[in-house]
């Protein structure tokens, strides 16, 4: 499996990200990611992902365009495959689309739920994109299902790539990353140690397997934090309180170090806020 190295973006303005973008496709980068996300901690500024990406498509050239992840609550997976269709022909055939189950952070506070089996409505919204994004006012669509249903529908909008853009499934739980292997073109991960990453490819396979799949083209996103210093402690220093609201998302890592019992959610985020000390070892 080759192994391209992405930039993430975010906290930033516009003009930053887009900065940042130009530097990454002058120094070899493969792509950028930007989080979908409504906000985050009260200091951080999150402006609106798929806007940005259009403005980094506009004046890049080769860097690929990700947004790692959306969700099918937020937006309809109407209004989704348009949007990485548009998205796929700004950029001449450089985006992916990173969707996931959706994040409390991003819906309770704005009166939407995304407890009720929020699985099946991922699958089925993944289903309604690749239909979608293969429509056409020649090949119209009629969909019934659970949550979404489409009548006599098609985009006018075609991507550039071909069946279309790629679609990866952002999964923290075993039964997320088997529909990953079951349905998805790759697998959005976050922080990982050997042992967690070796599992979760595991997962993977089961789904596929499941379905009868092989998976030589199958994209797996690895969240890795880093900094870019002559000085090793600015470096860590710079990194160390993302990494440990990092270590508060993907708390399997945590549980192989021995805190199972301590870090339930809530103690977990008040401590990645407040711990002082290094988790270097």
């Amino acid at each position: 499996m080759m192994v391209k190295f992405g930039l993430g973006l975010g906290v930033a303005d516009v003009r930053e990200n887009v900065r940042n973008s130009l530097l990454a496709e002058k120094h070899g980068f493969d792509g950028v990611w930007m989080a979908d996300h409504m906000g985050g901690l009260p200091s951080e500024l999150w402006e609106e992902a798929w806007i940005t990406l259009a403005a980094i498509a506009v004046q890049t050239k080769k860097i690929r365009l990700y947004c790692g992840v959306t969700d099918p609550i937020r937006r309809h997976p109407a209004q989704t495959s348009q949007t990485v269709a548009t998205l796929d022909r700004i950029s001449d055939g450089r985006a992916g689309l990173g969707i996931g189950a959706g994040e409390s952070m991003n819906l309770l506070p704005f009166g939407m739920e995304w407890r009720i089996k929020p699985l099946s409505r991922l699958r089925e919204a993944v289903e309604v994109i690749k239909l979608l994004l293969e429509s056409s006012p020649l090949n119209r669509l009629n969909y019934e299902g659970e949550y979404f249903q489409l009548k006599n529908a098609f985009l006018q909008t075609k991507a550039v790539q071909k069946p279309r853009p790629p679609i990866l499934i952002g999964a923290l739980g075993s039964k997320n990353r088997e529909m990953a292997g079951e349905i998805a073109d790759g697998w959005c991960s976050w922080l990982q140690s050997e042992q967690t990453l070796k599992e979760g490819i595991e997962d993977i396979h089961r789904g596929a397997k499941k379905v009868g799949r092989q998976l030589e083209k199958f994209e797996i996103a690895v969240h890795v934090p880093f900094a870019i210093s002559d000085d090793p402690e600015k470096a860590w220093e710079a990194v160390q309180d993302g990494t440990k609201m990092d270590l508060v998302f993907e708390r399997n890592i945590l549980r192989s170090m021995g805190y199972a019992e301590f870090f339930t959610r809530d103690l977990a985020i008040q401590w990645a806020m407040l711990q002082k000390s290094s988790l270097r070892g």
